[in-house]
């Protein structure tokens, strides 16, 4: 074996490695519980918090209270002339796409598990795999993408277009994960409620469809839809970190 053919194997040696140790603690049950409790108290907190500065104080160019949820972008809390504090909602954006990555990836090994005995093996169908992949990866897709919202805020992104870009990642990411990971549960006997999952298909999707319309007829409404995009993506992590943490009969 060369020397540049060992440097290789090392290496190939060193990132599966690291790729184990990743997957392993990303489906920890108790680090994935741990990025729960972070989770769902420290975005909204952050959010929430962000929302009264910029109604109360106001920023640099606008009087306070003009700041409104009916009249500004959630992406408006990262920006400084709506508010003193726009920090507050980067590190949440930033927050809550880390932090997700291994709800996304515990999800994926509950509800699509590998066969660990040769009687196992036809229990999955194919089809499962695919819809456990496609979750996995558009999920993980929404996180960076929220993860960039944080990073490319409207006050660091001048031209716009990573702000644009990142933000479609996340929505479109999480939106199309939610779809997979609850025709899953809707399919397959999981012991989840089938209601979890008629919701996961129908609500964040039919909020699209109604922003795509509003969007052709009257402009003005889209930043209420969008409040309520991220509200019903946020019910739906929330619902299944609930149903994790607390249905000890998923992880026997």
């Amino acid at each position: 074996m060369s020397e540049e053919t060992s440097r290789i194997y090392s290496l190939r040696l060193l990132i599966n490695h690291l790729r184990k140790r990743f997957y392993n603690t990303a489906t920890n049950f108790k680090f994935v519980r741990t990025c729960f409790l972070l989770l769902i108290p420290g975005y909204l907190g952050l959010v929430i918090l962000g929302v009264l500065v910029a109604y109360i104080y106001g920023g640099e160019t606008i009087a306070p209270g003009e700041f409104s949820i009916w009249s500004n972008y959630i992406s408006d809390l990262a920006g400084v002339n709506y508010t003193p504090a726009p920090y507050l909602y980067d590190i949440a954006a930033i927050l809550c796409g880390i932090l997700t990555i291994p709800l996304w990836f515990y999800l994926e090994k509950l509800l699509v598990p590998l066969p660990q005995k040769p009687e196992d093996y036809n229990k999955i169908t194919r089809l499962r795999y695919r819809f456990g992949s496609y979750a996995l990866l558009f999920s993980v897709i929404g996180s960076i993408g929220y993860i960039g919202i944080g990073i490319f805020s409207i006050d660091r992104d001048y031209m716009n277009i990573m702000h644009l870009g990142s933000g479609a990642l996340a929505f479109g990411g999480f939106i199309i994960g939610i779809i997979f990971y609850s025709l899953i549960i809707l399919l397959y006997e999981i012991k989840i409620p089938k209601l979890v999952a008629v919701y996961g298909i129908i609500g964040p999707p039919s909020i699209v469809v109604t922003i795509i319309f509003i969007f052709l007829a009257n402009s003005n409404l889209l930043f209420i839809f969008e409040w309520i995009l991220i509200v019903s993506i946020m019910l739906w992590m929330t619902a299944m970190a609930i149903i994790i943490n607390f249905r000890e009969e998923l992880h026997k």
